[in-house]
């Protein structure tokens, strides 16, 4: 009798070990799983800001047709009724909608030719290029300025250059930088368990979600509803001022395993950089990771333009040929 209330006694603490043992397993942190995974894989943010851009000038001296060059100007119609990309693109490229750009690549690009990527003004394509980067590829390069820098009949980066802090003085500030805060990280909820499923969904989520940019005005008008992170060396934060209330984060220091916790998990965090260009790229490595996140537009040549040396400077288109038609 004894024998067999303990027989039962045993048998019903290993039921209960099973159940709470499932409960444990089934309970994923997929933030901690997915980043462990990107550490393990190099797709830290240091790692893939490296060789991610390239010049209209170098494009045009290697010839096009050594580049896989994709497009991303497939919006609207314009007011000549027809696409932008018929209107004119560089020879040989494809147009491709960014939410498609993994799969598009996936299916058509053959061989080792760079991945060149082209928009409209060099921002949007910075999404792409973190999505291809994280999906394994890492021969992709953005075209500087995109089709502003290729030729003038395309520049959209003339008009939204400006200074925007002169007519938001209370945004622009030239205090010293801030101690960096520690906050905690996004919560994701994907329903997958293993790194590169929950990496891969995520990719997926923030190619759906399309380019996220704030205006220059926008920033510096309602500064305080944002988290701002200023991503420049010290030297420069202190030569041009900032944003008020912005963080000063160098380049290379933000990572999984570094400074992640000047992000917040629970505001609007809005980075800058010279062009925005940069900035794209790390708006979209943070919206992958459960951030919510946006990239001031056109960066400082929108804010503090007259005020910027030349080399920081949006300067001039280069006029090289292109092709029209769909």
């Amino acid at each position: 009798m004894k024998i067999s209330k303990l027989i039962v006694l045993l048998l019903g603490i290993s039921i209960l070990f099973f159940c709470f043992g499932c409960d444990e397993d089934e309970d994923v942190n997929e933030f901690e799983v997915m980043t462990d995974y990107m550490v393990a894989n190099d797709m830290d943010l240091p790692d893939l800001v490296v060789d991610w851009i390239t010049s209209a000038e170098a494009v045009f001296t290697a010839g096009p047709e050594n580049y896989f060059i994709l497009d991303f100007r497939t919006g609207d119609k314009n007011e000549n009724g027809t696409i932008d990309f018929e209107e004119g693109h560089i020879a040989g490229a494809h147009k491709v909608a960014l939410v498609d750009v993994v799969d598009y690549v996936d299916t058509n690009y053959e061989g080792t030719d760079p991945i060149l990527l082209v928009c409209y003004s060099g921002q949007t394509v910075g999404f792409a290029n973190i999505a291809l980067r994280l999906s394994g590829y890492t021969n992709v390069m953005n075209l500087k300025f995109a089709m502003s820098g290729w030729h003038s009949d395309f520049d959209v980066w003339t008009a939204s250059t400006g200074n925007a802090s002169l007519d938001f003085s209370s945004g622009w500030d030239d205090s010293a930088p801030p101690a960096l805060p520690s906050n905690g990280f996004p919560t994701l909820d994907t329903g997958e368990e293993d790194g590169a499923t929950i990496l891969a969904a995520r990719v997926d989520a923030m190619l759906a979600g399309g380019f996220l940019g704030l205006s220059g005005a926008s920033v510096l008008e309602n500064y305080a509803d944002y988290n701002v992170i200023n991503y420049w060396v010290e030297a420069d934060w202190t030569l041009y001022g900032h944003v008020t209330g912005a963080y000063q984060v160098a380049p290379g220091t933000l990572g999984i395993d570094a400074g992640l916790g000047v992000v917040d998990p629970a505001g609007v965090n809005v980075t800058y950089c010279w062009t925005g260009q940069t900035s794209s790229l790390v708006t979209a490595w943070l919206t992958v990771l459960g951030y919510d996140a946006s990239s001031l537009k056109f960066g400082v040549n929108s804010t503090i333009y007259d005020n910027l040396a030349a080399a920081k400077q949006w300067s001039a288109s280069m006029d090289y040929a292109y092709e029209t038609g769909p």
